[in-house]
Parts: structure tokens; sequence; C-alpha cells
């Protein structure tokens, strides 16, 4: 019974880690707005420091949060100031079972009271069957500085502010890869490494309580 209850505990670690190293997440994300010419992209390419400039992204503009509802202390319905400051439009490059597909943001770094990240709540993706949380998340993390980091110099605006009324709704479009996405996970080493771990845990416990 013992050797049971273990060994089903070591599949439960594996299986959880697995989802991890199948690589289902972003893999990139692309952003326009005021002081970048074009588009600004940030692709993973499978290597570490690529994979560091992507979660960077991830974890500052509450990606997980909003798209996944992994946490929802940072999340609220409206954005609770009237000025919004300058906006840009994030496109994540997400990875599917059928390919990549794109799930759209609006991103205000300059917003009174700190910086703040819009996703249409409830958008559904009929190719992997998922509907994102979306809502407005409270960044705690400096998107100036990150925005700085590839040259893009944000000003505040000079027009008349921007109001949480009148922003856009974020509608998805037809997911367009761009030439250079990976279609690795930004973060596969890391995936890979969890899986080894969890396995090794399965080995040790088996060996103890056998």
């Amino acid at each position: 019974m013992r050797r049971f209850v273990i060994s089903a505990l070591c599949a439960g670690l594996v299986v959880m880690a697995m989802p991890v190293a199948m690589g289902k997440g972003p893999a990139g994300l692309l952003i326009e707005g005021p002081g970048i010419s074009g588009e600004l992209e940030i692709l993973g390419d499978g290597t570490t420091p690529s994979a560091d400039e992507v979660n960077a992204w991830i974890s500052g503009t509450g990606f997980a949060e909003l798209a996944y509802g992994a946490s929802t202390k940072s999340i609220t319905p409206s954005a609770e100031t009237p000025v919004l400051g300058p906006e840009y439009r994030i496109t994540w490059i997400h990875m599917g079972p059928e390919g990549d597909f794109e799930i759209p943001a609006l991103m205000y770094p300059l917003a009174e009271g700190g910086p703040l990240v819009y996703m249409q709540p409830d958008t559904y993706f009929e190719d992997i069957d998922m509907t994102v949380r979306g809502g407005w998340y409270h960044s705690s993390a400096d998107l100036v500085a990150l925005l700085e980091e590839y040259g893009v110099e944000v000003a505040p605006e000079t027009e008349a502010p921007v109001l949480k009324a009148e922003a856009e709704p974020v509608v998805p479009e037809p997911a367009v890869v761009p030439a250079g996405a990976s279609t690795e996970p930004a973060d596969r080493g890391s995936a890979v490494w969890l899986v080894i771990a969890a396995v090794g845990i399965a080995v040790i416990l088996l060996s103890l309580w056998a």
C-alpha cells in the first residue's frame, strides 16, 4: 500500500511538470505605440538571454494573471483612474497544440497611480478551447524602464488624457506568426530540468520507502 501511495505521488509530480515542458505558453511579444517605429519584437529563440527577456515582460505585464487567472489580487474590473497616458498595444505570440496564435493587450506605463495593462475579459480562443480571464492588471514593475531598455522613449501625452471609458476593447485577430518567431518555448531549458527534477524526486522517494 505504501509503495502504491508513493508511486502515485511521484506520478503526480511528473504530470504537473509536463505541461510546462510541452511548451504551451508565450513565445514572445510584439509592441506598438509612441516612440516605436513599426513594431518592437521580443521573441524567444530557445536561448537563456531571450527567455529572460520574454519572462521579464510576462512578469511585468501580468500575462499569467490576465490570460490564465493565475492570481486575481492585482486585477480589477476597471482602471480606477481617469488618466491612462500613452497607450501601447501588445500582441502576445502564444504557442498552442496546432501552432502559434495571438493574444492582444493594451499597456499604459504612465497611468496615474501606477502602470496598467488591459486584456479584454472572457475572450475565447476556439483553437485551444481557452478563455482568458482579462481585466485591468495593476503592475508593480517599472514598465517605462522595460521599454527604455529597447531604446523606446516614453513621454507623457501632450494632448487630452485618455479616459478609461474611451479605452477601445481589444479584439483578437487571426494569428500571424512573424518572421523569426520561435516554435520552441522561451523557457524550454528550465522546463526540461523541471521534469528531470520531478523524476529524480520520484526515484529517491521510491528507494527510501521501498
